[in-house]
């Protein structure tokens, strides 16, 4: 193998994506992301309310 055919090999092992096998999103998680996202939005409402 050549050296450009190495680093083709290796490019295209980094840019390939990472397999989801065995990764599962569960409605809770969402649930709970969602809950977080509107927990954060309210307290920078709020934080820029009293920045006023």
């Amino acid at each position: 193998m050549t050296a450009e055919e190495m680093k083709a090999t290796e490019s295209g092992a980094q840019s390939a994506p990472l397999p989801m096998e065995g990764v599962d999103i569960s409605p809770k998680q969402d649930e709970g992301v969602l809950k977080i996202i509107g927990d954060l939005k309210r307290l920078l409402q709020r934080l820029s309310r009293g920045m006023r």
